[in-house]
């Protein structure tokens, strides 16, 4: 039976004291100094992961793959795969459904605009 309190905190995603970027699913996967996330409607979490100049997503089950961005520091714009970001914050959905992030070290707020 719940009793609607949460307990039991473990990792999801991720490696403790493990930097950098890799793909994979729960503990297999790394993020390097991840900040802030948002869900989209199919509950998938997109979160800015600060060190390694991505965003990246996470679906229901844990898997965790590059969104955007190439991993390496800069200010392209253009198709997702080729897009750079200089140490990314956050990211939030707005009303329109576009992904606004925040691009810390490049001063700028992008808008990745929904299809």
């Amino acid at each position: 039976m719940s009793t609607g309190e949460f307990s039991n905190l473990h990792v999801w995603v991720g490696q403790y004291e493990k930097a950098g970027f890799t793909e994979g699913q729960g503990n297999e996967a790394k993020l390097e100094e991840p900040c802030q996330m948002d869900l989209d409607e199919e509950g998938n979490i997109y979160v800015a992961v600060r060190k390694k100049h991505r965003i990246a997503k996470i679906t229901p089950d844990g898997m965790l793959t590059n969104y955007t961005g190439t991993g390496t520091s800069g200010t392209t714009d253009g198709p997702l795969d080729k897009a750079q970001f200089n140490h990314p914050e956050g990211v939030q959905f707005g009303p329109d459904g576009a992904l606004y992030i925040s691009d810390y070290w490049n001063h700028k707020i992008r808008k990745i605009e929904k299809d």
